[in-house]
């Protein structure tokens, strides 16, 4: 065995060592503060080098050892706003650090699951946005609309597209027309990139609604809930103008109906696109007088007149009643109970009749207990009534 003692590294590897440790050091440093994958780590992340050969929104990333990067990682920049894709695998050094490459995701898309659920995800579309002239750094090309291939991570939503399945990407409505291309992925298909090739659609536009033809009151409000869709894809913020057949209803820009005068009025949502294409929907509504606010009064009447005194071995049946400005509410129902005070127990009962009617029978004499009846919608509300239990004379 040899004997280490008196080992020293040789001065390369001791310079690679330092070098690889002064690395790590510097991403905590220098780093900037990224989001990868939802959570913040520090990046250190280099613009391209030769403009000429490399795509114009391709960045050079290296960061730690610790950080849970991989091919196919969503990279947020905090500052700017933007939003990266990890296009290469990750090479890693030493076990130090990390470097790997990130394109900028120029595209986010959306689209709809096979539960209604509304997915998006950023994308790389190679057919919007090329490094061409190595001058211009905002240049984009165009090199065709009809076809575009984009670039998304390989995640549990992006798995499940497949051909058929209708992509919305800058206003306009694709189709998924090939079968998609992993052009990465690790071994159980959790990470990575997918290359999918979409074509445009024609434009099917359908304008719907939520609301039915219903009564508001004088100055209240409704909202008038319009719904675009193209190819069955919902469309963001669609341009629709709202309109009423008279002055009997006002809506604003953003569908905001008001009741201003009695009457009936027909309130129109027209979408209208670049095109010309003119999808409308209209709801009827009729403006009512506003119902007068609620005024609950009470009464606990028994049989017997008078009803605030009960001789020792008699009793009175109670009825309470409930009324609303002044007007009675036909099922209204009540709780009844007795606050005794000094009263014992054995001096009276109480017996329920039905949901408006008690009896109270007198055991004893010379005791005074209160009745209650609790409105049972509000146990707050509540009307009582003394009572005097007194002897025969």
């Amino acid at each position: 065995m040899k004997n280490y003692n008196n080992y020293y590294p040789s001065p390369y590897e001791k310079i690679k060592n330092d070098s690889l440790l002064l690395t790590a050091k510097q991403i905590e440093i220098d780093g900037e503060i990224y989001k990868v994958d939802g959570k913040e780590y520090p990046l250190i992340v280099e613009h391209h080098s030769n403009p000429l050969t490399e795509v114009k929104e391709e960045r050079k990333v290296i960061c730690s050892i610790d950080v849970p990067i991989h091919w196919g990682s969503i990279i947020e920049d905090l500052t700017l706003n933007e939003m990266y894709i990890v296009i290469s695998d990750i090479d890693v050094h030493n076990n130090v650090y990390k470097e790997t490459k990130m394109q900028k995701a120029n595209k986010n898309i959306k689209w709809q699951d096979e539960t209604g659920k509304l997915c998006e995800c950023p994308a790389i579309s190679k057919d919007f946005s090329l490094y061409t002239d190595g001058i211009q750094e905002g240049k984009q090309v165009t090199t065709f609309d009809s076809k575009v291939n984009i670039t998304v991570p390989l995640n549990a939503d992006t798995l499940k597209l497949d051909v058929g399945k209708k992509i919305i990407l800058t206003r306009r409505v694709y189709e998924i027309t090939l079968p998609n291309d992993f052009e990465f992925t690790n071994s159980d298909m959790t990470a990575g990139v997918i290359k999918i090739t979409m074509t445009v659609t024609e434009h099917d536009y359908t304008i719907t609604t939520t609301n039915t033809d219903t009564t508001i009151e004088q100055n209240k409000t409704l909202q008038f809930n319009v719904i675009v869709k193209d190819n069955d894809a919902v469309i963001d913020n669609p341009a629709i103008i709202y309109k009423s057949d008279n002055a009997n209803c006002t809506v604003s820009d953003t569908g905001l109906i008001t009741g201003i005068a009695l009457g009936i009025s027909k309130i129109t949502a027209t979408f209208t696109n670049t095109e010309g294409t003119v999808k409308s929907i209209s709801i009827n509504i009729i403006v009512a007088e506003p119902k007068p606010q609620d005024n609950f009064t009470y009464t606990l009447t028994g049989d017997l007149d008078p009803d605030t005194s009960i001789k020792a071995g008699s009793y009175i049946v109670y009825t309470a009643k409930k009324f609303n400005n002044g007007v009675e509410v036909a099922d209204a129902k009540f709780d009844f109970e007795v606050i005794p005070g000094d009263t014992p127990s054995d001096a009276y009962t109480l017996t329920v009749n039905s949901d408006t009617e008690c009896r109270i029978d007198a055991l004893k004499y010379m005791y005074t207990i209160a009745l209650r009846a609790k409105d049972r919608d509000d146990n707050a509300k509540y009307i009582d009534k003394e009572i005097t239990l007194k002897g025969l004379w």
